[in-house]
């Protein structure tokens, strides 16, 4: 299932790159600016607001990035050609930051640890539920293992999977919780604009 790239979708992917580069050649000069772009814990000094934003679009290592670009390929463009380029975006920020202030939460008061969340990972599973909601009857053909389903049933592998990964506290280094806070948001921005969540009849 290969898209053509779409404007907001094409942009976002560039932005990340761009900024995985820019880290890249930060840590060949020894320049530790990128360790302030992850989300840290609040109760830490290493704590800005602004990494609720930058931690979205950073990666360090190459296939985390990969994979997570790859999942914005593929799904990006079907969302953007449903909802246009304006939503799209706004889907893809509001995944970010509601995964973040819901992962900070969980691991700030609940269960107090020091965190470092990176990644695209929460936006790309707004981005991904959108698409299984709007085209959940849409076969895709997953590469690992390489087997053809529906994009809805997909989605709800992925999140079983997250879901029984967080509840076993897995130590895979994976922000689960993030991943569900993203896909969260994507049922519920999908409700905002395809049912009319919160609107009053006349």
């Amino acid at each position: 299932m290969f898209q053509r790239l779409t404007p907001i979708t094409k942009n976002l992917i560039i932005v990340n790159v761009v900024v995985f580069v820019m880290i890249f050649i930060m840590q060949r000069s020894y320049i530790n600016i990128p360790e302030y772009l992850p989300l840290h814990n609040p109760r830490t000094a290493s704590f800005q607001p602004f990494q609720l934003v930058t931690s979205m679009f950073t990666h360090f290592q190459p296939f985390h990035i990969l994979f997570n670009m790859i999942g914005l390929y593929f799904f990006g463009p079907l969302v953007e050609q449903r909802i246009g380029g304006q939503k799209t975006f706004i889907a893809y920020i509001a995944g970010g930051l509601f995964s973040a202030i819901v992962f900070l939460l969980f691991y700030t008061f609940i269960k107090s640890s020091n965190f470092a969340l990176l990644g695209a990972s929460g936006s790309v599973y707004t981005i991904l539920i959108l698409a299984a909601l709007y085209f959940k009857n849409a076969k895709v053909r997953l590469l690992f293992p390489p087997v053809t389903m529906t994009l809805g049933l997909m989605a709800l592998l992925y999140i079983g999977y997250d879901v029984i990964s967080f509840l076993g506290r897995s130590n895979s280094g994976v922000a689960h919780l993030a991943h569900l806070g993203g896909a969260a948001m994507g049922g519920l921005l999908w409700m905002i604009w395809e049912k009319g969540l919160g609107k009053k009849g006349r």
